[in-house]
């Protein structure tokens, strides 16, 4: 039987290896929770709330942010596509927006 913490442990390494450093600013701080949570003093549960309600917080502004990053490369996309110019550039386009919502996919 494996301890508890083995786990904790796994997830914490999990994370850091699955972490899209380009968007490091709009994980949860985890390492930082933890430590909160971690506290014995009376005030430690309030604070350890307090700070994850601005990471829940700081992670839906990030990911609206990126919804709006992939809609705001979806419209090019749409216009009526006459010459082969076009249609390159917007094969590129849809190449590099399948990328960004991969990328979003994984982060969330």
């Amino acid at each position: 039987i494996k301890p508890a913490c083995s786990s904790a442990m796994k997830f914490a390494k999990k994370l850091q290896d699955e972490l899209c450093l380009e968007w490091a600013h709009g994980y949860i701080d985890y390492k930082g929770l933890k430590k909160v949570l971690k506290r014995e003093d009376d005030e430690g549960m309030s604070l350890f709330c307090s700070i994850l309600e601005l990471q829940l917080s700081k992670v839906h502004r990030f990911m609206t942010g990126q919804q709006r990053a992939i809609n705001d490369e979806i419209i090019p996309l749409r216009p009526n596509l006459g010459s082969q110019v076009q249609i390159l550039e917007a094969s590129r386009a849809g190449d590099r927006l399948v990328d960004h919502i991969e990328r979003f996919r994984d982060f969330a």
